[in-house]
């Protein structure tokens, strides 16, 4: 008897074995009203692939949100659980996203597709945050650099903030992709004058806003170009010269004006011991020749033209060298020639 039993529970645990054993051979599948294996995807800005599933117990659909030209989206429809496969291009532009939504069974779900900038942080700045302006009416062109797109720079809007005075001297603004262009009216104050000119692009990348601001200063002056003294000795062995102007304009793009230097000697006559003058920057060069003569001058005179072809003369500089005596014999006449013997030679 004790066997019987023994053999039917021997039997019953086969069966159950067998059981579980083809219970371990079926396929799972998730069964929900609607799900997502996921609610966000972030990929590089590199070129690609990914996916997504959909869980989901009828037929369903995905878009999305807005028309986009970087990326599609295979199958769009299904039915049951599926996969979804996004397709999307390299990104050179800012970040960038996208909802993605599913729709079931009236139901809803969105996932958020995001890529990466390929570029760095939107910028949009002047290159310089200051700028010099003489007294005279001038349109300037203010250098910007910037990664924004041309629809985001078109939202830009400007205001100035003027200084004490109350007068408004800048108008005719333009923001452009590489430079900001404005109009500046000539300062009759006989005082210097600044102003605070903000350019705001409040809608750019995606919602965040961007500003950047020059600060211009107008000069009461006009323009001008002067050594910083009125004379200079030169050694009388001759020398290298290097004599530093100072003049209140940039010589760049802004205020388009050539320094230039006349060199005369005393009563208007040439100078031939002065060599290779040139204008280095806002150093005067030349190369002066020993003298072996008497005492001697020379004249420089700085003038610029402006941008309007018109010449201005700065102030003059007098160089005076004396007599050298290095190398000189006794009888030398200062031309380099050997004495003569007044029983010989003549």
């Amino acid at each position: 008897m004790k066997n019987k039993i023994y053999a039917a529970l021997r039997a019953a645990a086969v069966a159950v074995f067998l059981l579980s054993a083809g219970g371990c051979r079926q396929t799972y599948e998730l069964k929900l009203p609607l799900s997502t294996s996921t609610n966000e995807i972030l990929v590089t800005k590199e070129a690609g692939t990914a996916y997504f599933m959909v869980y989901s117990t009828h037929d369903w659909s995905v878009e999305f949100d807005r028309p986009i030209s970087w990326a599609t989206m295979s199958p769009t429809r299904g039915s049951d659980n599926g996969q979804v496969l996004i397709t999307y291009d390299m990104n050179s532009d800012l970040s960038r996203g996208v909802d993605i939504i599913i729709r079931s069974g009236g139901r809803e779900r969105t996932v958020y597709f995001a890529q990466a900038t390929g570029m760095s942080d939107p910028v949009y700045a002047f290159v310089s945050r200051t700028l010099g302006i003489l007294k005279d009416a001038i349109d300037v062109s203010v250098d910007v650099t910037t990664n924004l797109t041309d629809d985001d720079i078109a939202l830009a809007e400007c205001s100035v903030v003027y200084g004490d005075d109350g007068d408004e001297w800048i108008d005719n603004i333009v923001v452009g992709r590489d430079k900001v262009a404005l109009s500046v009216s000539a300062n009759t104050t006989g005082f210097d004058r600044m102003a605070e000119l903000r350019v705001e692009i409040s809608g750019a990348y995606e919602g965040e806003g961007i500003s950047t601001s020059l600060w211009i200063t107008q000069s009461a002056e006009e323009a001008y170009v002067r050594f910083g003294s009125d004379s200079y000795d030169v050694k009388p062995e001759g020398e290298e010269i290097a004599l530093p102007f100072r003049s209140n304009f940039a010589q760049s793009a802004l205020y388009d004006y050539t320094v230039t230097c006349t060199v005369v000697g005393e009563n208007d006559s040439d100078v031939t011991w002065l060599s290779d003058v040139t204008v280095d920057g806002s150093v005067l060069r030349a190369v002066a020749a020993p003298n072996k003569y008497e005492p001697r001058k020379a004249y420089l005179t700085l003038h610029f033209v402006d941008e309007n072809g018109v010449t201005h003369s700065g102030n003059t500089l007098m160089l005076s060298q004396l007599k050298t005596t290095a190398g000189i014999v006794d009888g030398d006449n200062g031309d380099g020639e050997e004495p003569k013997d007044p029983e010989t030679d003549f």
